[in-house]
């Protein structure tokens, strides 16, 4: 029988995000998760990172999940990435708790930034409609919960925050050498701001800026044409304690968040954090006097220059935002979602017999299987309601649906099959094979394919002349 709780792992297999921001959230509640898992993850996407894929109990490279424990828990960290309809077997099931975590609804608030592509949005206004799908829901924050609610009504959500990261934990300061910002070109991270109060004042253009995080040619050349700034890219952890730890300050001039990481890592790092009065800056307790306009440029111009001429009101600050960080340790983090997903009694359902979507060739076509398939649905009758669906018929919705408890799919050595075999990898299922090997069935695009398949399957490199 599988796990009780599934993970949906899927945001992992990004290594531009899987150890930072909601990968790092994700790896935190992964980590800490009270009890053994079946783990989600795409095989389409580069692998998942050794340290979790070992977490899991089980790993699925589908939602087809048959004999889930009662009471089982479905946890997605990552909602509003694409392809969420990878969830919808088990999205659809009324037997399953539903829990996610939200980050914040930023590109719907900023469309003409964020979803100017029609591609874009429709992605995002998908994922978005599958949201109502889910039970529990963990903001990160109550700016984030509050935007939640809304949109999507008076829901059941559990604030939980974002842990910490472990790296800044420790970090011993140095005399200050930098004004620092974490962010890249991300439009609403509004580097400008900061670069424009540099450049603005002589007190500050002595005082180098660095610009932490990916930042893309265009972004480059138009903060180098408005002051002088230093722009590592992305950085190892070990390279941002040291940017931290010899920091006179660190700004976050965002114009919208959903939890600021910065904030809080400043804090434990011993630094001022000035940050731009928003919701979510406010809500993690940064003083007016540190905050600023996001787009007045003079504002913080004049709350840099008090922190370079008076030491003393710097120390005030280190003083006053010592404590922010401490609610968002990691365990603290964890316990806030998995606590709220303690194992409940289960709901009975009542149900009739079970539901089949059987996938199967069926006369009149020509093919010993189809007469098969006839036979056994007749048999089958008593015992379940049985769907039949042709192979002309067959597409992911047999899978993905409401209405169906199992999916069985029939094959058999040929070509003719490749549809049914090919929605089955994808997206799970039963399947009774009429043959041991299905060589036809792998070699219907040539051997150099059916080789790579039994690479996989083997663990070693396969030639394509072994194939035979």
């Amino acid at each position: 029988m599988p796990p009780r709780l599934i993970i949906d792992m899927r945001c992992l297999q990004d290594r531009n995000y899987s150890e930072r921001g909601i990968g790092s959230h994700a790896r935190n509640l992964i980590t800490h998760a009270p009890e053994p898992f079946a783990g989600l993850y795409d095989p389409a996407l580069p692998p998942l990172p050794a340290d979790m894929a070992g977490r899991a109990a089980v790993l699925s490279p589908h939602a087809y999940l048959p004999g889930l424990s009662p009471g089982a828990v479905l946890l997605n960290p990552s909602p509003m990435s694409p392809d969420q309809h990878f969830l919808a077997r088990l999205l659809h099931d009324p037997g399953i708790i539903k829990a996610v975590c939200v980050h914040d609804f930023i590109p719907y608030d900023d469309q003409a930034n964020y979803l100017a592509h029609p591609l874009n949005r429709v992605d995002y206004f998908a994922a978005m409609a599958w949201l109502k799908r889910y039970d529990v829901f963990f903001p990160n924050s109550e700016a984030t919960a509050e935007r939640l609610r809304a949109l999507y009504g008076p829901v059941r959500a559990h604030i939980t925050g974002v842990a910490l990261p472990p790296w800044a934990k420790g970090i011993t300061p140095l005399p200050p050498r930098h004004i620092l910002m974490i962010g890249g070109d991300d439009a609403r991270k509004n580097p400008e701001v900061l670069a424009r109060a540099h450049a603005a004042s002589p007190v500050l253009r002595h005082i180098p800026l660095v610009i932490s995080g990916n930042c893309r040619a265009e972004t480059a050349a138009r903060l180098r044409a408005i002051t002088r700034v230093e722009l590592p890219g992305r950085v190892s952890d070990a390279q941002m304690r040291a940017l931290y730890a010899r920091a006179l300050c660190v700004v976050t001039p965002s114009r919208a968040e959903g939890f600021s990481l910065p904030v809080i890592e400043a804090a434990a790092a011993g630094v001022p954090s000035i940050a731009s009065d928003i919701a979510a800056h406010r809500a993690l307790g940064v003083a007016a006097g540190e905050r600023f306009a996001p787009e007045d440029t003079a504002e913080l111009a004049g709350i840099l220059e008090a922190l370079v001429h008076g030491p003393a009101r710097r120390a005030e600050i280190v003083a006053a935002q010592a404590d922010i960080w401490r609610p968002f340790s990691a365990q603290a983090i964890a316990a806030r979602l998995w606590q709220a997903l303690r194992p409940q009694a289960p709901a009975i359902l009542q149900r009739g017999k079970p539901r089949i979507a059987m996938l199967t060739p069926l006369p009149p076509e020509k093919s010993g299987i189809a007469g098969y398939s006839a036979t056994l649905a007749r048999a089958l009758a008593p015992l379940a309601d049985v769907t039949l669906i042709s192979t002309a018929q067959a597409s992911a919705l047999a899978h993905t649906a409401p209405g169906h408890d199992r999916v069985l799919s029939v094959l058999g050595n040929s070509p003719r099959h490749a549809q049914i075999h090919d929605l089955a990898v994808k997206w799970g299922s039963a399947v009774l094979c009429h043959d041991s090997r299905l060589l036809g069935l792998a070699t219907r695009n040539g051997p150099k394919p059916a080789a790579a398949w039994a690479s996989r399957e083997l663990g070693r490199a396969v030639a394509p002349r072994e194939i035979i």
